[in-house]
């Protein structure tokens, strides 16, 4: 009985630090949203890196909190291995950029991009050990959709160029939506009415911010839960012709809305800035400049969490553009791809380790799924590795956290043996 209320105990625990730290998360980006990022040392950026700190504080307490209690959720122990040196390796990643240099610290601890966050981050793996975990993360992301809805009207009006950049970034308010159409069938009526028009707000945003990645990422979770959508309510066609029928709806006002957004030049201009960006070569040079500055051993085991590289297309574009070296610096502590961020942080062997538990966990979750929530964790999953390609580093942002807790849920036995009708229960 002791050990029964133990375990009551820690996922209560575990909610909790799961809230606020998706909570934290979701204000700093409203927060940049609002002010940007200011350069040197800023009352605004003190108070982002105190909520990006505190909130790695969260997850990392509710992770640990779940290892003590359960280890082994995981069916084989090869990949339990894995996982652990997965955990590891992350956590070694960040300590390696340790030093007695202030500036280091705060870049380290206090920024979700370049920071130590993003490869510390696995841990929130053991998050998953308790499947009801997803109640509560399914509560969080209606109350960030709702928030969403009410706070990027007056984002808009304060700021609208940080706000469209915010919209479609990692810290996106929106991230919630893929989870949400991935588990339409599942939710309510207010819900699923709230989700269709933050997709479209925040398809709204990416297209105007020109992100060719965001977008495709966007449309593929619309084409995915309308799939799933349909399977699910194949026996009530009568369902399946009202959504097609409110998609349409949705479709033809945004259609007679497109010739007025049109008449904005903002609009306008961010059209013809995406125009022009569908097939350029954005890539090329900046990985180029990668694959010379990085070799040999670094590969392998990479330049730790603060780890950098000299760009000589950024400093051509210094001394002839004049672009500012704060922002766009020549030399580069990141690199757009995914999977090359990876290399130059953590290395071959950080990207070797998570393959193997996402690729693993993409099977099980579409090719043999048992419950819903198997497939849409599955699907996320896919989603961030493809999209990872060409963009979204790892970052320690909302995405990225929720990407770690599906590879978890995928490889879970103990959720494999639940049916959509006992799944039902928990987006209720």
């Amino acid at each position: 009985m002791l050990y029964r209320n133990k375990i009551i105990n820690a996922d209560a625990t575990t909610a909790l630090c799961l809230t606020c730290g998706f909570h934290l998360l979701i204000l700093y980006g409203c927060i940049m949203s609002i002010f940007d990022n200011p350069h040197g040392v800023s009352f605004v950026k003190i108070c982002a890196g105190g909520l990006i700190l505190c909130s790695g504080i969260m997850f990392s307490y509710a992770s640990i909190k779940q290892i003590v209690i359960r280890r082994h959720f995981i069916y084989h122990s090869a990949l339990r291995l894995v996982v652990t040196l997965t955990v590891f390796w992350g956590i070694l990643t960040c300590l390696r950029s340790i030093s007695s240099d202030m500036q280091d610290l705060r870049t380290l601890f206090a920024n979700p991009f370049v920071g130590g966050w993003p490869w510390v981050i696995p841990i929130v793996f053991f998050c998953a050990s308790n499947h009801t975990v997803w109640k509560y993360l399914n509560r969080i992301f209606i109350q960030h959709l709702y928030f969403g809805l009410a706070i990027v009207p007056i984002l808009l009006i304060i700021n609208p160029e940080l706000t469209i950049k915010y919209i479609r970034s990692d810290f996106s308010i929106f991230y919630c939506c893929g989870f949400l159409l991935l588990t339409f069938s599942f939710q309510s009526k207010k819900v699923k009415i709230m989700t269709v028009i933050a997709t479209l707000v925040w398809l709204l945003g990416t297209v105007l911010h020109g992100q060719r990645v965001y977008i495709l990422r966007i449309i593929y979770y619309i084409v995915a839960s309308s799939f799933i959508f349909v399977f699910m309510q194949r026996k009530t066609f009568g369902k399946t012709v009202k959504l097609v029928s409110l998609f349409v709806v949705v479709a033809s006002l945004f259609s007679f809305f497109l010739p007025v957004l049109m008449k904005s030049e903002l609009v306008r201009e961010k059209v013809d800035y995406l125009e022009n960006r569908i097939f350029a070569d954005t890539r090329s040079d900046v990985i180029n400049d990668y694959f010379d500055a990085v070799k040999g051993f670094d590969r392998i085991v990479g330049l730790g969490a603060l780890g950098r590289f000299w760009s000589p297309y950024f400093y051509k574009r210094f001394l002839v553009e004049g672009y500012d070296t704060d922002v766009d610096s020549p030399m580069r502590s990141t690199i757009e791809s995914g999977y090359l961020h990876i290399i130059l942080k953590s290395g071959y062997v950080m990207l070797v380790l998570v393959l193997l538990l996402a690729i693993r966990a993409a099977i099980m979750g579409v090719c043999y799924p048992k419950n819903i929530l198997l497939l849409t964790c599955g699907l996320i999953i896919i989603c961030r590795l493809v999209a990872m390609i060409p963009s979204l580093a790892p970052s320690f942002s909302p995405g990225y956290v929720v990407f770690w807790i599906s590879i978890a849920t995928c490889l879970n036995k103990n959720i494999k043996n639940i049916s959509n009708e006992e799944m039902s229960s928990f987006f209720k």
